[in-house]
């Protein structure tokens, strides 16, 4: 081997080194100069946005550069002022619309591995206030989302929360202004601590039926066909088990003696329909969700649900094996032969919790820099990492009497206990237990 050929080698090697090395970046900043608001028949103008989040943490996690270190997503301004300042440009006041004030209740962006590519989404609700003489009154809560596939989710993000607002400007185009305001009149510095009843779409004034009826049997294909418990007509479904199939050996094992199921979706006439489209279904006792192309079990908590799926593909796991991939490479290049050990282990599929989002029918995954929004504050949340805690453990779940009248006001959720109940005590009452083992 040469002197200038090793030499070569070495500062590559160097190189190499530094680039897998190199610091995660500190921040991800939006940018939404170049987006674009269209609102051909709104009726209203944003005299201020306001933020209202109970944690006022940075709004997501992103991935960049040749190994992907996780970046917090922020505004450079500063929220309130970049959004405000962009709602102001896009939308400007005209002498007939009405002055409102958006007061964000959530806003997330999140990314993760799709295949060859990556997905991107986002997640926008906030409470509207119109601005009066007399001070400022609730108008209606707004809330929408958005997902994309691309092989760079991080460009997308300006672009979704430019939608989001859009989205959610739109569904006040349908409010009659005329209505007299029948909640009390608030002082702009009361609107960040107000928390108006939930006025999600398609619910009533007493809340969302499917929390004061049983689940009809059916498919739903939306968010709202849940929410209202009104299944699209003319299907039905049939499902039957399989076992867990390809995936990290972590998974395979924590999985092992759980069922999937694999769902069919028929027309009146017997014709298969697709199950992309479908967002959960109901057997008429229990509630589906469809996540991450497969269906899982929905659990009622007082007033949110919740399922235990999938995590995400485990980035931190793919950084590791494209660096073993890096140093193989060279090694080969300067031996002949390449070979380097992936340091880590891949949790990609392992069984995680997560809880639904009652404004907008998302299942969000559970990142550091995100505490969970007020709708998850209520009922049993036992997260994964105590579970791998638990080298052996027994979990014993009851449900009530399936008799119970179709008139009752509240359907308790599933119960929980980490002792052996007594199953006399409550008659009627059908116990499940559950052993898991984690190595």
């Amino acid at each position: 081997m040469s002197l200038s050929f090793r030499g070569g080698l070495s500062v590559l090697i160097f190189l190499v080194g530094v680039l897998l090395a190199r610091p995660a970046v500190a921040q991800h900043y939006l940018n939404l100069s170049r987006q674009l608001i269209t609102l051909p028949s709104r009726t209203v103008y944003v005299a201020q946005l306001l933020d209202g989040r109970p944690d006022k943490l940075p709004i997501g996690l992103v991935y960049q550069g040749l190994n992907g270190h996780s970046t917090t997503v922020l505004f450079r301004r500063g929220l309130e002022s970049e959004l405000t300042e962009f709602l102001q440009q896009q939308v400007p006041a005209r002498p007939a619309d009405h002055a409102v004030v958006l007061c964000l209740r959530q806003l997330r962006v999140s990314e993760r591995m799709a295949g060859l590519g990556e997905k991107a989404s986002a997640d926008l609700a906030a409470d509207v206030y119109e601005q009066r003489p007399d001070g400022y009154h609730f108008v209606r809560s707004v809330a929408a989302h958005t997902s994309a596939r691309t092989p760079e989710a991080t460009d997308l993000h300006a672009y979704h929360v430019a939608l989001l607002l859009q989205k959610c400007l739109e569904q006040l185009t349908t409010y009659d202004w005329s209505e007299a305001a029948t909640g009390p009149t608030l002082t702009l510095g009361q609107l960040l601590a107000d928390t108006p009843p939930a006025t999600v779409p398609a619910a009533s004034a007493s809340g969302p039926a499917m929390l004061r009826e049983f689940p009809r049997a059916g498919v739903y294909y939306t968010f709202e066909q849940f929410l209202t418990n009104t299944p699209a007509p003319g299907l039905r479904v049939s499902a039957d088990t399989v076992a867990f199939g390809f995936g990290a050996p972590q998974a395979r094992l924590q999985w092992l003696g759980v069922p999937r199921l694999r769902v069919k979706v028929v027309n009146e006439k017997n014709q298969n329909q697709p199950t992309k489209e479908v967002w959960g279904f109901s057997d008429g006792h229990q509630l589906f969700v469809q996540h991450q192309k497969n269906f899982f079990p929905l659990h009622r908590h007082r007033d949110f649900f919740t399922f235990v799926g999938e995590t995400p593909p485990d980035v931190a796991y793919m950084q590791a094996r494209a660096q073993a991939q890096a140093r193989a490479q060279l090694s080969a290049a300067a031996l002949g032969v390449g070979f380097s050990r992936v340091h880590g282990i891949d949790h990609s599929a392992e069984p995680m919790g997560y809880a639904l989002d009652m404004r907008t029918g998302e299942r969000p995954v559970s990142e550091p820099t995100a505490a969970p929004a007020s709708p998850y504050r209520h009922g049993l949340y036992l997260p994964v990492p105590l579970c791998r805690r638990l080298n052996r453990a027994s979990c014993f779940f009851a449900r009530q009497p399936s008799g119970r009248p179709a008139t009752s006001p509240r359907i308790p959720g599933d119960s929980l206990s980490f002792a052996r109940p007594d199953t006399s005590a409550v008659p009627g009452v059908a116990w499940l237990a559950l052993s898991t083992h984690h190595t």
